[in-house]
This record gives C-alpha cells, sequence and structure tokens, in this order.
C-alpha cells in the first residue's frame, strides 16, 4: 500500500520510486487471474530488480512508463469484479 503512494523526486531514488508504484500496481494485475496482463509476475519482479539494480534513472523511468502504459490499457472488470459489457 505504501509504494503506491510514493511519489517521484531527483535522482535515483526519485526514480525507484516511481518505478515501485507503477509495479506495484502492475504486479497486482499481473496476478490477477480475470487480467489478462501483458507480462507474468515474474516476469515482471526480474524487469523491475534489474532496471533497480542497474542505477540507471533513465532506465528506471522507462520502465515505468512502459509498466504505466500497461496499467492503463483497460479492463473489463468492474470495481466489484464482475465483468463489464461491451
Amino acid at each position: 500500500r505504501e509504494a503506491l503512494s510514493l511519489h517521484g523526486g531527483r535522482g535515483i531514488s526519485g526514480a525507484e520510486r516511481i518505478l515501485l508504484r507503477a509495479a506495484v500496481a502492475g504486479l497486482l494485475n499481473a496476478a490477477h487471474p480475470d487480467i489478462a496482463y501483458t507480462t507474468s509476475v515474474a516476469a515482471l519482479l526480474i524487469a523491475v530488480n534489474a532496471a533497480i539494480d542497474s542505477d540507471d534513472r533513465d532506465i528506471m523511468l522507462n520502465l515505468a512508463s512502459d509498466i504505466d502504459d500497461d496499467n492503463n490499457l483497460g479492463c473489463s472488470i468492474d470495481q466489484h469484479g464482475e465483468e463489464e459489457d461491451d
């Protein structure tokens, strides 16, 4: 829950916070059985850990942006877990 409320900032630590916020949302999406997320939980964890280990702000921000894009593709499930009609 804390990671979802993180704010960005300058430097490596700011990029890490941005990435972690996007990654937690991505992990929740990837782990949900009714969401056809673009990547698996394992692949997402590997990518996030590699980006953080790189200590490269641009790599972290690029991955965060990619994850955020995937998180915003839309979903056919409403806030109650029910399939929405098209």
